[in-house]
């Protein structure tokens, strides 16, 4: 598993720099800013190639995809934990 975590991680890296090479001004930010992501997105990939990583990263930035992943996951654990509240208040009052 560990390899398969550091594979992704440096594909990560070197999509980001290839990226930033190909098209310059257009990648913001550090391979950090995308690498959870990025991990979440790989198994979308068909082959784990160095310019398929590269396309990737582009579309993650244009589209902001890495902040807006974030903030729905966000969203969804703050709704999951008001719910489980809520349950628990429920509880609670039948009591």
């Amino acid at each position: 598993f560990d390899a398969v975590v550091d594979a992704t991680d440096e594909m990560c890296l070197v999509g980001f720099e290839a990226a930033r090479r190909f098209w310059p001004g257009k990648i913001p930010g550090t391979p950090a800013d995308y690498a959870d992501i990025f991990r979440m997105l790989t198994p979308c990939l068909d082959e784990s190639s160095s310019f398929e990583g590269a396309l990737m990263l582009r579309v993650m930035a244009e589209e902001n995809l890495a902040e807006r992943t974030r903030f729905r996951l966000e969203l969804k654990q703050r709704k999951q934990e008001r719910l489980r509240g809520e349950a628990e208040e429920r509880k609670l009052r039948s009591r």
